[in-house]
C-alpha cells in the first residue's frame, strides 16, 4: 500500500467510525485471545468478570490461549504460540513435537467511545521474553449499526508490513531503533526496551457484521500489519494477501467456533470459550420480606408470646434456610430487648447483609426484639460485631432504600475472641462433625519435552473431621483413572536445590493412588484484631512439615500485616508418607491492601524462600461478588537469571472460578487453577490450606456491604 493510500485509508476509517453509534460490542476473541477479529487486535473488550480459552490453528502457527478481563478498562492474556515444522529443540526426543514459545499479553482501553467518538486502545503483545510474537498497536474501535469497525497503528511483529516510519520518532531518534529478538534459552525479562520502537509501523483494520435477524452468526473481514518477512518458523511462511476473512457461530452464550482464511492462501479455524463470572447479586426476594408489626394479630407469628423455645428454634430454621448457621444465640424476655447471634455463612453475603437478612428474621420471629446484634465467627474465633434497631430493620424495609441500606444506620465493631461461651444457648452446631466427598480433578504438564500437553484425569476423596469449632484434621487422596502424564520428563534449569523442578518425578512416580494431604490445623484469636494459626502435617503434593501464622487486621483499615513461618520437609516421590534428606526453614513478612479501586487487594511477601534465596513477591487480584478471581504474581529473589534457568524470575497467574453457575449442589466449591509457564526453584513457597488472610481479611473498612 502506497504512502497516499494508507492515509486515504485511515481517514476514510476514522470518518465512517464517527457515523456508528456509542455502544460497543463485547470483545471478540482473536486468533491469539487479545480482544480483536483474526489476526487484528480490537479496542471492543469483553465485560469485567469475562474468563476465555480457546485454540487457534493456521499453518504454520497454533495457538493455545487464555484470557483474562479483570476490569472494563484492563485485558491480560497468556498463550502458547507452536511453530509447526520447527522442532521442539535438537535432542532427538524434542525433534518428535514442534517448537513452543510463550507470550504474555496486555491491552488498556484509553478512552471509552459515546456520542460519535470511537473507543480507544493500547496494547503490548509478548511483552517479554524472547519477543518472537513481540509487537504493539494502537487501537479506534466504532459501532456502526451492525458492525464493529477498527483501525490502528502496529509495531514490531505486528507492523512488519512497514507501511510509514514510525510517528514516534519524530519525538525521539531512540524510536526509530528496536532490539534484535532474545535468545530462546533466557527469556523471561519484560522487553521495556521494544515497546513502540522500530524504523517503521503498519496500518491494520477491521470490520465485524453481526446481524440482528442471525445473532449467532458473525462475518470477519481485516487488513493485517504483519507481512511475515521476520517469522521464526525454520520454513518461510508465505502471504499472498494482507487480507483475511473469517467467519463465527455461536454455540452458546460464551461458546464459539470459527472458519477463516489467512494469508491468502490458508485455511484456519478456531474454538473459543468466554463464559461471565462477574458480578452476581443474591436475588434480594426473601431479603426484602415484610417485617410484621408489634400489634399484628398473633396468628401472623410463628410462635406465642409465651413460646420463646419454639420462636428461638423457628429462627435457627429459617437462618439455616438463608444459609447463615447458628453457633449460640444469647436471648431472654427481660434482656432489654437485645437478640445477640454468633453466626457463620456459607454464602457469599458480607456482613451489612447478613445483619439484615438474620436481624429482619430476628424481628419477625422472635417476640420483643428491639435491637439485634449479629457476631460473626470464623474458625471459631468472634471477628466482627454488627447491631441494628428494630427501627433501622423497619426502615431498611422501605421500597426506597436500596439493596443494604442498612449500613448507614447500624454500626459495626470487632469481635473479642471466643466470646460465644458466655452465651445463654451455645453449642447450636455439634462437633465432632464429619464432611466428606469426591472431586474430579486433573494433574497436567503443558509444554515439555516429552509431549506439549500431558494429563492425568483423578479422582480426589476428601474428609475433613472438624474436632472444635477452632481444631480441624484434613485428608485428600488422589486417584488416577487414565491419562498420559507418565511419559512426562524432568529437564534441568538452574543451579538451585530441585524445591519445585522435580515437578515431572511426583507426577510419574505416584502412582495409581497417592496422598496429597493429611494435616491438623487450630486458629486462635491472640487479642482484639490479632489471630494466630497452626497447621502441621502432610501440608500439599511436595511437602510435610509446621506451619504458623500470625495476621493483624486493624478495624476500619483498608491493610492488614500478616507473618508465617514454616519448617518444612520434601516429601518423596511416591507421596505418601515417605521424605527426602532436604529440609528448610522460610519465613515471611506480608503486607495486604485492599485498594478502593474495584476491590482490587494488593500483596507484597518478603523473607525466604524453599531454595533458601531471599527476595520477594508482588500478588495482584481481582475479586468479584461471584466468588470468580483473577490474579498474577511475580518473586524475585537474590538469585541471578542465571542459576535461576530459563525464564529469569518466577511469575504466573491463577483464577478462581465458582462452580455454583455450573451445578446447584456445588454452589458453595470454587475451583483454583494457578499456572506457571516454567516450574523452577527459585522464590517457590509453601501454602497451606487455610491462611489467615482468607479467613480474616475481608473485615475491614470497604468489605462490610455489598454495595
Amino acid at each position: 500500500m502506497s504512502h497516499s493510500g494508507v492515509r486515504w485509508f485511515l481517514a476514510s476509517a476514522l470518518l465512517w467510525m464517527g457515523l456508528g453509534g456509542a455502544h460497543a460490542r463485547e470483545g471478540h476473541a482473536s486468533r491469539i485471545g487479545v480482544p480483536g477479529v483474526l489476526e487484528t487486535p480490537s479496542a471492543l473488550m469483553p465485560a469485567a468478570g469475562t474468563l476465555g480459552f480457546g485454540f487457534s490453528n493456521a499453518v504454520p502457527y497454533q495457538h493455545l490461549y487464555v484470557n483474562m478481563q479483570p476490569f472494563d478498562w484492563f485485558n491480560f492474556g497468556a498463550r502458547y504460540n507452536i511453530i509447526i515444522g520447527t522442532p521442539y529443540d535438537p535432542t532427538p526426543l524434542g525433534a518428535k513435537q514442534a517448537y513452543k514459545d510463550k507470550s504474555f499479553d496486555v491491552a488498556i482501553r484509553l478512552f471509552k467511545g459515546g456520542h460519535g467518538w470511537p473507543t480507544l486502545a493500547a496494547g503490548l503483545l509478548d511483552i517479554g521474553g524472547t519477543q518472537y510474537f513481540g509487537g504493539e498497536y494502537l487501537v479506534a474501535s466504532q459501532r456502526i449499526f451492525d458492525l464493529y469497525a477498527s483501525v490502528g497503528l502496529a509495531w514490531g511483529r505486528a507492523g512488519a508490513a512497514a507501511d510509514f516510519a514510525n510517528p514516534l520518532g519524530e519525538l525521539s531518534s531512540s524510536f526509530n531503533k528496536r532490539p534484535g529478538r532474545r535468545d530462546p534459552g533466557t527469556g523471561g525479562q519484560i522487553a521495556f526496551q521494544n515497546w513502540f520502537r522500530g524504523q517503521d509501523v503498519a496500518v491494520f483494520g477491521s470490520l465485524i457484521w453481526s446481524p440482528s435477524a442471525w445473532p449467532r452468526w458473525s462475518l470477519m473481514a481485516e487488513w493485517e500489519g504483519n507481512d511475515y518477512s521476520h517469522e521464526r518458523s525454520k520454513h518461510p511462511v508465505t502471504q499472498s494477501s494482507r487480507a483475511n476473512f473469517g467467519i463465527d457461530y455461536a454455540l452458546t452464550k460464551s461458546a464459539t467456533i470459527g472458519v477463516q482464511y489467512i494469508r491468502g492462501n490458508q485455511i484456519g479455524f478456531q474454538v473459543g470459550l468466554q463464559p461471565y463470572l462477574g458480578d452476581a447479586r443474591r436475588l434480594p426476594v426473601r431479603t426484602y420480606m415484610p417485617i410484621l408489626q408489634q400489634d399484628v394479630h398473633p396468628s401472623y407469628r410463628t410462635a406465642q408470646q409465651d413460646g420463646t423455645a419454639e420462636q428461638l428454634a423457628a429462627l435457627y430454621g429459617v437462618l439455616k434456610d438463608e444459609q447463615i448457621y447458628l453457633h449460640a444465640l444469647d436471648w431472654a424476655p427481660d434482656s432489654n430487648g437485645v437478640l445477640t447471634l454468633w453466626q457463620s455463612s456459607s454464602a457469599n453475603y458480607k456482613p451489612a447483609t447478613v445483619l439484615q437478612i438474620a436481624g429482619r428474621h430476628a424481628v419477625n420471629e422472635v417476640v420483643g426484639v428491639n435491637q439485634v446484634r449479629v457476631i460473626t465467627v470464623e474458625g471459631g474465633v468472634d471477628v466482627l460485631i454488627g447491631q441494628a434497631s428494630r427501627q433501622a430493620l423497619l426502615d431498611d424495609a422501605e421500597p426506597h432504600i436500596e439493596y443494604a441500606g442498612l449500613l448507614p444506620n447500624s454500626s459495626f465493631e470487632p469481635g473479642d475472641g471466643w466470646g460465644m461461651d458466655a452465651a445463654r444457648y451455645t453449642r447450636l452446631l455439634s462437633y465432632p462433625s464429619l464432611s466428606y466427598g469426591v472431586d474430579p480433578a486433573i494433574r497436567t504438564n503443558i509444554g515439555g519435552r516429552a509431549g506439549f500437553f500431558l494429563t492425568d484425569l483423578l479422582l480426589k476423596p476428601y474428609m475433613t473431621m472438624q474436632l472444635t469449632r477452632s481444631w480441624s484434621v484434613t485428608g485428600v487422596l488422589g486417584v488416577k483413572i487414565g491419562g498420559n502424564l507418565d511419559r512426562a520428563t524432568s529437564p534441568r534449569s538452574g543451579t538451585l536445590h530441585r524445591v519445585r523442578s522435580d515437578l515431572e518425578k511426583y507426577q510419574t512416580q505416584s502412582g495409581d493412588i497417592y496422598l496429597q494431604r493429611l494435616d491438623s490445623t487450630f486458629i486462635f484469636p491472640i487479642a482484639s484484631q490479632w489471630y494466630g494459626g497452626i497447621t502441621a502435617g502432610i501440608l500439599e503434593d511436595m511437602y510435610g512439615g509446621v506451619s504458623t501464622e500470625i495476621l493483624y487486621v486493624p478495624f476500619a483499615r483498608r491493610w492488614a500485616l500478616g507473618w508465617d513461618s514454616k519448617w518444612v520437609k520434601q516429601r518423596g516421590y511416591t507421596q505418601r508418607f515417605n521424605f527426602l534428606d532436604y529440609d528448610t526453614i522460610t519465613s515471611h513478612l506480608s503486607w495486604y491492601y485492599r485498594t478502593p479501586v474495584e476491590g482490587v487487594t494488593l500483596q507484597v511477601s518478603a523473607g525466604r524462600y524453599l531454595a533458601q534465596d531471599i527476595g520477594a513477591t508482588l500478588d495482584i487480584s481481582k475479586s468479584f461478588r461471584s466468588g470468580a478471581k483473577f490474579g498474577i504474581f511475580a518473586t524475585k529473589t537474590n538469585v541471578s537469571s542465571r542459576d535461576f534457568g530459563e525464564g529469569s524470575f518466577d511469575k504466573g497467574f491463577y483464577v478462581a472460578i465458582p462452580l455454583g453457575g455450573v451445578q446447584k449442589s456445588l454452589k458453595n466449591s470454587t475451583v483454583q487453577i494457578d499456572y506457571r509457564f516454567l516450574t523452577r526453584d527459585g522464590g517457590q513457597r509453601v501454602y497451606v490450606d487455610r491462611p489467615l488472610y482468607g479467613a480474616f481479611g475481608q473485615y475491614h473498612s470497604g468489605a462490610l456491604s455489598d454495595d
